[in-house]
């Protein structure tokens, strides 16, 4: 976690009950990693460095990576009896919240 999340974060995330730490930890890992990717770095760039701010629940969050503005939709997806898994979309300029649809073969939007 220390190499990639800000020591704000990890303070964030050791404030949390333990059985929450690690659903915390990816949803902040697959944020940033969608950042990072949408800025054009990957993990070239240090994760450390994005910063992840709250936005309303329409517009999702955002993300500082080096100066620039991303801009992130994320959430989680499970069948119910798994723990299922973290999804993020990184987009440099504002969009509607994705919608999700079913097909046989998998989920798509």
């Amino acid at each position: 976690m220390p190499m990639i999340l800000s020591e704000q974060e990890l303070n964030q995330v050791d404030q949390l009950d333990e059985r929450h730490r690690r659903d915390v930890f990816l949803a902040y890992w697959v944020q940033k990693e969608a950042a990072l990717k949408c800025f054009g770095q990957g993990f070239l760039a240090n994760p450390q460095s994005v910063i992840l701010t709250s936005e309303n629940a329409t517009n999702g969050s955002k993300a500082q990576v080096l100066g620039e503005a991303i801009f992130i939709h994320s959430g989680r997806i499970s069948d119910g009896e798994s723990r299922g898994f973290q999804w993020a979309i990184a987009t440099s300029n504002a969009t509607a919240r994705p919608q999700w649809q079913h097909h046989k073969s998998g989920i798509f939007f």
